[in-house]
């Protein structure tokens, strides 16, 4: 409250946490006290502290992230910045490959999510067959299935590509990989996806894994997020 003016705190999907819930409640405490703290650092004008629901994880939040700095950067208000994201909630996707089933299985049942069930984490096992799980406008669940994990990474990219061509609502595709990001550009589809970008004016942005995603989904998972119209998977 001292060193910015506006903040914007961009949570996970309050369906799957309560971080969005306590941001609020913290940012109502600040709110209320920032006048005397900024005063005394001889600091004039309001601040201001807008708390999002990303309505999404993994992936989709970086992309709204990416948005707000480039509309930082380009000089839009922070009332603009706040009206931009609000509408990039509803069209944000972020979908998950996962390598470890077994790991997103455990994890998932403990927290008492039934995206992935006994029965799909058994027959996956057996056949190599995993699903492809979407976070959407506070839901999440699965939206395809694959046999093998290059084949799910390789039907991310080729949807993505789709999603390009037919016009994105932010000019950004995010993709974190619990790994080295530098494979991700060696995986089946990626050399279309990036030449589909650059004709596009699209930018890929690459990051590892965040630690948090990386203990609830496993190691080797993978990550691809963007903005866009309704639209099926393919």
């Amino acid at each position: 409250m001292v060193d910015y003016d506006h903040v914007f705190c961009l949570t996970i999907t309050n369906s799957r946490s309560q971080i969005h819930a306590n941001a609020n409640r913290a940012a109502l405490n600040i709110v209320n006290r920032y006048k005397e703290r900024r005063r005394a650092a001889g600091i004039n004008g309001p601040f201001g502290l807008a708390v999002i629901n990303s309505r999404t994880m993994f992936t989709g939040q970086a992309v709204q992230a990416a948005e707000i700095v480039r509309l930082i950067r380009e000089g839009a208000t922070p009332s603009q910045i706040g009206s931009r994201v609000r509408e990039l909630t509803d069209a944000t996707y972020a979908f998950l490959m996962p390598a470890d089933l077994f790991h997103v299985y455990k994890r998932a049942s403990k927290r008492g999510d039934k995206s992935i069930n006994w029965g799909t984490y058994t027959i996956g096992s057996l056949l190599d067959i995993k699903p492809i799980l979407c976070a959407h406008r506070d839901q999440t669940g699965p939206v395809a299935k694959v046999r093998g994990f290059e084949a799910g990474v390789e039907r991310l990219f080729r949807n993505a590509v789709a999603r390009i061509r037919e016009g994105l609502k932010a000019p950004f595709v995010c993709i974190s990989y619990g790994g080295d990001p530098e494979k991700v550009k060696t995986m089946p589809g990626y050399e279309e996806l990036e030449h589909a970008a650059r004709q596009n004016g699209v930018e890929i942005l690459h990051s590892v894994m965040s630690m948090t995603a990386a203990v609830n989904v496993g190691s080797g998972a993978l990550s691809l997020g963007y903005a866009a119209a309704p639209h099926a998977f393919n």
